[in-house]
């Protein structure tokens, strides 16, 4: 709030374009960190939209009182000077609206624990708050929607409070610092891009009830481990794609298909342990897994990409637990070569993309 930049008429504030207008409880002096602020208390906020550019380059601090129940699509959008958003104990907010407060590249904390009824955090809510270094959603959120906190380069550690709340595609996407996410016990989705470029992100258990990781969901991370589901069913394209550090991978039961290039470019992958289920390696599947130099196909494989494994350069040792049936077009393959670890591993390295191994 800028002194003289806006006019107030009675309960309505009228922006320097008087076509701007906010629904306001009142104007308070705040008390933060012992710091005295001249601050406007907003129900529905509209003022700060982005033709409001003197504004949006000056307000620093922003208190929500108990009585605000909603926040405007694109609120606070670009609010480049904004610090703080203090939230007054038992606040009725439910929902943090669309780009709400994306762009807010200075704010550094906002109360969202503090409010009783929150149960929506709208797409792009904090996109590109890029000072923002934690967040705690309270047990009262069900909806975290596309990418809510994409950008966030700072953000450090996310905590949710409730045991199930649906993700949005790309929540976390390039939040580059993110190292700690205290995950959901009861989430059984990991949506597309979800951490995707969390470079910081070394360590992650995805929880038992997750049965499906969607496409790219961890693509382009710094993951050096990872302990996936027991209840997992499905994985993503490129779903762990360029995961340099990732070393080791533990699969169960449950999987039929690594889907294409779910681990491709995971230079650092020394270590692959395929489950008793799995029917399918799709193209690419492991393909540049450079540190890659044994793997066990097991029997219950049926349709092989040639090319699975592909610039495999270190693989020097494939087991193949069923040599018997398997064709390459209408050509047989001859049982003896799989049966040999190192032609085996000689043919999957120099696999041509167009190409499928079966079993009929």
């Amino acid at each position: 709030y800028v002194k003289g930049m806006l006019k107030r008429n009675g309960n309505v504030i009228n922006g320097h374009t008087d076509k701007e207008t906010v629904d306001i409880v009142g104007r308070y002096k705040i008390t933060i960190d012992d710091k005295i602020y001249d601050t406007v208390c907003v129900m529905d906020i509209q003022c700060f939209m982005p033709s409001s550019e003197s504004i949006r380059k000056s307000v620093k601090h922003v208190y929500i009182p108990a009585s605000v129940e909603t926040t405007s699509l694109y609120a606070f959008k670009d609010c480049v000077a904004l610090e703080t958003v203090s939230i007054e104990n038992g606040c009725k907010l439910t929902s943090v609206g669309y780009e709400a407060f994306a762009g807010c590249s200075s704010l550094l904390s906002i109360e969202l624990e503090n409010c009783i009824a929150l149960t929506e955090i709208g797409a792009r809510a904090f996109e590109d708050c890029s000072s923002l270094k934690e967040i705690t959603l309270p047990s009262t959120v069900t909806t975290v929607e596309e990418r809510a906190f994409s950008g966030c380069s700072s953000l450090e550690s996310v905590r949710f409070e409730s045991e199930y709340v649906g993700l949005g595609v790309g929540i976390f996407i390039d939040c580059t610092s993110l190292s700690n996410v205290n995950f959901l016990n009861k989430v059984e989705t990991i949506p597309g891009s979800a951490f995707a470029g969390c470079t910081g992100l070394e360590r992650i258990r995805i929880p038992d009830n997750v049965k499906i990781i969607e496409d790219y969901a961890f693509e382009d991370c710094g993951l050096i481990e990872v302990a996936l589901s027991h209840s997992l069913t499905s994985l993503g394209n490129m779903a762990f794609f360029n995961c340099k550090s990732l070393r080791r991978i533990e699969i169960y039961d449950g999987i039929k298909k690594i889907s294409t290039s779910t681990f491709s470019g995971c230079k650092a992958l020394c270590e692959v342990i395929l489950p008793s289920t799995l029917e399918e390696i799709a193209p690419s599947a492991f393909a540049s897994c450079e540190s890659l130099e044994k793997i066990v196909i097991p029997a219950s494989v049926k349709s092989l990409a040639a090319n699975a494994f592909s610039l495999d350069n270190a693989l020097t040792e494939v087991i193949f637990e069923r040599t018997e049936g398997w064709v390459k077009g209408n050509e047989p393959i001859d049982a003896q070569t799989l049966a040999d670890t190192e032609l085996a591993a000689k043919l999957l390295r120099e696999g041509v993309t167009s190409e499928f191994f079966l079993i009929p």
